[in-house]
């Protein structure tokens, strides 16, 4: 796909690198990606590129309960899954989701899933603010579109480990 197609000239170069990153997924490795969509048209992009690349994709996008969670995260071990928590019904609320995704991370890992969530950036700031672990955890963590998130998750770590070596 296009990334001049939907992404602001800010983003092609971070779309170019969740495709890069998407390679990974080849390596039987666990792999987790949080994508926080402006817009849904940019949210259905990259489910159809992603649809293309992985036909055997499981796609979860009805989010009522922690059920759903489970069912999501039962999967069998190195199964590629897309979470679409963008069309979520609002019984559960935004932070709700992300301690939701922070509860199953680990079995995520341990399982050497590979998770995509599609958010939007409402979601993507409310699952950064209230999962940081899960964020942290990530492959590819990126909002298209206004984010209060300037820097991705593993970036912050990343200042933090450099600023106490430097002090």
């Amino acid at each position: 796909m296009n990334a001049n197609a939907f992404c602001s000239v800010m983003d092609r170069q971070q779309y170019r690198q969740f495709l890069f990153s998407l390679d990974w997924l080849g390596y039987n490795m666990p792999y987790l990606a949080v994508v926080g969509c402006g817009q849904a048209a940019t949210g259905q992009k990259i489910k159809a590129e992603v649809r293309k690349r992985f036909p055997g994709l499981l796609c979860f996008e009805q989010w009522q309960d922690s059920d759903d969670f489970a069912r999501a995260f039962s999967v069998a071990p190195g199964s590629t899954v897309l979470l679409d928590f963008q069309k979520q019904d609002k019984k559960l609320t935004d932070a709700q989701v992300a301690g939701q995704l922070l509860f199953y991370r680990d079995k995520a890992v341990g399982q050497r899933l590979q998770l995509i969530c599609l958010t939007s950036v409402r979601q993507f700031d409310a699952i950064h603010r209230e999962a940081f672990d899960f964020m942290a955890a990530a492959s590819f963590v990126h909002a298209f579109g206004e984010s209060r998130q300037a820097i991705p998750a593993h970036q912050h770590l990343t200042i933090a480990k450099t600023t106490t070596i430097n002090e």
